[in-house]
């Protein structure tokens, strides 16, 4: 009891720091506005600010704060059912293979919106399909499988930047790097539908998931089959970080890192995906925040995370060569 009620707590408290991050980027920019303003705005009190507040910026907060959410709850999914901390979308190559998709549509067809979006989910959902096939159901040779579409991924992608012409390429290196720029209602309304599939498949099967992150032999032992149920779960993963790829780009470290933070920061032994989901938000908001007002130039959300994660995956690193 003690512990639900510390991970709710924690919860809370997280959902009110990505609200409060939230209302200081609506505030802050090229002209600031004050809280009363921003709330007046929102509520349609007020046309101060409009197109600013509530045209501009509002649905970069909602699709970030979702496709953050979609990133940590993948993240941590991946990573538990590995038990391995390294397991991570962007590292597996699940983020690349949607932008593999996504570099075809733009730099060979010129696609945008839906079907750019719907080309970078196919694409992602047939790199997950190939870590599977490769895998054959053990965990460790998934994990290479991963790495190696990792790095051919990185490979294709930087030959069709050398095809390509300079129009195409200016949109294909946008996508890339990740960003809110281009965010819309419609995108935050298909995050949000996929986030709540998702989490409601996973309370619905979460005895299962409980299993798996028991270890690699309790599950045959309980006569259940741990290779396609992982698959399930996974399956799930993908489809969170294939729709915020194809959506917003490769927000990098979001997946990596939102999944440990909530570990580390609460005593709950349950999944913790809420938690994640909500870090992983909080991450990218904080993160388009500092882009868009603290740092010299306003660079790409995604640019930023990735400099957010770099230095943990090095303590990781360096954690892990001292443990072994």
């Amino acid at each position: 009891m003690r512990k639900t009620i510390h991970y709710q707590l924690i919860c809370l408290i997280t959902l009110l720091l990505m609200i409060a991050v939230s209302l200081a980027y609506l505030s802050f920019g090229h002209t600031d506005y004050a809280l009363t303003t921003v709330l007046a705005t929102l509520l349609g009190q007020s046309s101060q600010g409009y197109f600013t507040i509530k045209l501009l910026k509002m649905p970069q907060i909602m699709v970030g704060i979702l496709a953050g959410m979609a990133f940590g709850i993948g993240g941590n999914l991946f990573q538990r059912l590995f038990h391995n901390p390294l397991a991570s979308p962007d590292i597996l190559g699940i983020s690349t293979s949607a932008s593999i998709g996504a570099m075809i549509g733009i730099m060979f067809f010129q696609l945008s919106g839906l079907s750019l979006s719907l080309l970078a989910l196919i694409s992602s959902l047939l790199g997950a399909f190939l870590i599977f096939y490769l895998g054959r159901g053990s965990s460790s040779k998934m994990i290479l499988s991963g790495i190696a579409l990792q790095f051919m991924g990185n490979a294709l992608i930087s030959w069709m930047q050398v095809l390509g012409n300079d129009y195409n390429l200016a949109s294909a290196m946008r996508f890339l790097t990740g960003s809110l720029n281009d965010a819309n209602s419609s995108d935050a309304i298909i995050l949000l539908i996929v986030i709540l599939i998702v989490g409601l498949l996973i309370k619905i099967f979460s005895r299962d998931f409980e299993l798996l992150k028991l270890g690699e032999e309790l599950p045959l032992v309980l006569g259940q089959n741990k290779t396609q149920k992982r698959m399930f779960f996974l399956s799930l993963g993908v489809l969170l970080v294939a729709f915020a790829t194809a959506i917003t780009g490769p927000i990098a470290s979001v997946a990596f890192i939102a999944g440990p933070i909530s570990a580390k920061i609460t005593t709950n032994h349950k999944s913790n995906m809420l938690l994640s989901g909500l870090i992983g938000a909080l991450i990218v908001i904080f993160a388009q925040l500092l882009a868009a007002n603290v740092l010299p130039y306003r660079y790409p959300v995604g640019v930023v995370t990735a400099l957010l994660g770099a230095p943990y995956l090095i303590i990781l690193l360096i954690r892990q060569k001292g443990a072994s």
